[in-house]
This record gives structure tokens, C-alpha cells and sequence, in this order.
């Protein structure tokens, strides 16, 4: 029977450290409103990363090319 092998949480989260940058968003409902309602809007199947990813590529190429 082969072994099963399990990863350690402490090596996962030490992974995820050298491969991601993680950034934390705050958002007020009063002056943040048309940004949470855009994630809101689009978060049905992706993730909030891929939601900013998307949002920043095209303003990017709206505002910068």
C-alpha cells in the first residue's frame, strides 16, 4: 500500500510567501460604494484577485496606452 504523504501547513504558508504578494483592501461602504458594487457586480465565479486583475488591466489600457 503506498504511504500517503501530507503537506505541512507551516511549508504551505512558507510556499505561498516566496510565490505571492498579499495585500490587504479596506473598503467604506460611504466613499468606496462604485468599487463594491463592481466586485459584487462580477464576483459570480472568479475570485476577487481575478476581479482587480481585470478591472486594473483595463483601466491600464483605458488610461496609460
Amino acid at each position: 500500500m503506498a504511504r500517503k504523504i501530507q503537506t505541512s501547513t507551516e511549508v504551505k504558508q512558507r510556499w505561498e510567501n516566496n510565490n505571492y504578494a498579499k495585500y490587504t483592501v479596506r473598503l467604506r461602504y460611504d466613499t468606496d460604494k462604485e468599487l463594491i458594487d463592481y466586485i459584487e457586480k462580477h464576483k459570480g465565479g472568479i475570485g476577487t484577485t481575478e476581479i482587480f486583475r481585470e478591472a486594473l488591466d483595463e483601466y491600464l489600457y483605458n488610461h496609460c496606452l
